[in-house]
């Protein structure tokens, strides 16, 4: 991703890549606009028989905006990069990683158990929305 655009949402500039996985590169993202907003922009590369797939599952991901627990999807688009491969580009809540949560402060066992419950809470809704 250019670090200084992204097409499909001008407003927004990439300001850092903060993770990436096996399938995706995440950006923190910032509005141009409004530089107190920002979001995590996820970038992934997919092949043009798995879009569909992609889409199905942001669809579900998005009937669970707001929910506690869940990070929300804010928008989505599909850029078309050649006749197999497509990139899908995800706007969602840019939230704190939690190593960087877990290095500012020890947490004590009541705080784990919290973030337990909450994670167990996360993924009962996701389970009952068909996504786990």
């Amino acid at each position: 991703m250019n670090n200084r655009e992204i097409k499909e949402w001008p407003e927004w500039e990439p300001a850092e890549l903060i993770g990436i996985g096996g399938w995706s590169r995440v950006y923190r993202a910032v509005n141009r606009n409004h530089p107190d907003q920002q979001a995590a922009v996820k970038v992934m590369p997919v092949r043009n028989e798995e879009v569909e797939k992609v889409l199905h599952g942001i669809q579900r991901m998005k009937q669970l905006k707001g929910m506690p627990n869940i990070v929300s999807i804010e928008d989505y688009a599909i850029r078309q990069d050649g006749a197999d491969t497509s990139t899908v580009l995800i706007r969602m809540e840019l939230l704190r990683p939690l190593r960087s949560y877990l290095s500012d402060k020890v947490l004590s066992e009541t705080e784990i158990l919290r973030m337990g419950i909450d994670l167990c809470k996360g993924l009962e809704q996701c389970h009952q929305h068909g996504i786990v």
